[in-house]
């Protein structure tokens, strides 16, 4: 009876948690079940040292550090800079997060790095993370989804900053994401398109053949780049697109009006594939494709101008054959990446498509 009274009075201890010796057949079977079911135990004041970190974690900044201590350690300076605040707002931050007992620093020479401290509580941030980052993918999938579905483009436009500057994945892994994700997303509209026949598949198809050779192209300039000089070159490419918007909406009359087509068509809307008119959707599909494989973009931005200004074709034809060049760039634009060696979580791709399919519905 004693050396039952002295195990349990050692598993109390351990637990911090003192019960009466008449509750010990009890304890001992919760015990049991807890173990059973994969539960850890936690004592009432590793419980009050949880819900003090969760209360300390609801100021953006402080989540933030939070996301980045998760990963690797890091110094103030460093932890400003991600931030975007001053050194001394970090320093108190940190203060802060520190008190919650999860957060600790170790000294190097004259260098402080910071890093998360109790495993068990880091695990309970990496659930915290895991949820925002699946309910970010879903919302974008859907922006991604709509904007394919209703303009043939932009997909991409909108998922790589997404990727980077709200979730904080690092450039090159965002333009495989985002490239898989559109490459995913576009062929469930171009399919009921298609169906529909407003699908010009020929012109389509020559678009799209030498999109899937510019596209391992963009792929291997991409690995090349340093990501500082790859997010200039695609803010330099937003302020293009953004531009172009702002010019079309300010046009008078029908853009396709006021163009003389390269690509002739007969009476049955057909397009006559000439010198001239091959030569155009060649040029035009390649330089897709290397903007798709460097950005992680679709696309569209270029396509659906081109097949209303120089192919002829009316703007929901020219959405809906944007759909299916997209998709064919993606794929090859995605295989390459990966047979570059490209980090790819399929696992956040994949809730990219799940919000895409409902936006692409909507769109």
């Amino acid at each position: 009876m004693s050396d039952s009274r002295d195990g349990l009075s050692q598993r109390s201890a351990s637990l911090r948690v003192h019960m009466p010796d008449t509750n010990s057949t009890r304890n001992k079977s919760v015990e049991i079940g807890s173990r059973r079911r994969g539960l850890k135990a936690f004592d009432l004041e590793a419980l009050g040292q949880a819900a003090e970190c969760l209360r300390t974690l609801a100021h953006p900044v402080r989540l933030r550090i939070a996301q980045l201590l998760l990963h690797d350690r890091y110094t103030v300076g460093e932890i400003a800079a991600d931030c975007g605040v001053a050194e001394n707002v970090a320093s108190e931050h940190l203060r802060l997060m520190q008190r919650c007992g999860i957060f600790a620093s170790d000294r190097e020479g004259r260098r402080v790095y910071y890093r998360v401290a109790e495993p068990h509580l880091g695990r309970l941030l990496d659930c915290i993370e895991a949820h925002r980052v699946v309910g970010i993918a879903i919302v974008g999938g859907v922006a991604i989804g709509f904007a394919l579905g209703l303009t043939g483009g932009g997909g991409g436009v909108f998922a790589v900053p997404l990727l980077v500057y709200g979730m904080g994945i690092p450039a090159r892994e965002a333009v495989g994401v985002s490239l898989a994700a559109v490459g995913l997303t576009a062929p469930v509209g171009a399919t009921a398109r298609y169906f529909r026949g407003e699908i010009d598949a020929r012109t389509g198809l020559i678009f799209a053949v030498a999109g899937m050779i510019g596209a391992p192209l963009g792929s291997q300039l991409s690995k090349l780049l340093p990501e500082a000089a790859l997010l200039l070159l695609f803010s330099g490419l937003m302020l293009i697109v953004a531009a172009r918007m702002w010019r079309a909406s300010r046009s008078q009359g029908s853009a396709a009006d006021a163009a003389g087509f390269v690509c002739q068509r007969d009476a049955a809307g057909h397009p006559k594939l000439g010198g001239r008119c091959v030569a155009l959707l060649l040029a035009l599909g390649t330089t897709t494709g290397v903007l798709s494989g460097l950005f992680g973009v679709g696309g569209g931005f270029v396509i659906v101008p081109a097949l209303v200004l120089f192919g002829g074709l009316a703007i929901h034809t020219a959405v809906a054959t944007s759909l299916l060049v997209i998709f064919l760039v993606s794929a090859s634009g995605v295989t390459a990446y990966v047979a570059n060696g490209g980090a790819l979580s399929w696992v956040l791709t994949g809730f990219f498509a799940l919000g895409g399919l409902v936006g692409m519905q909507l769109g």
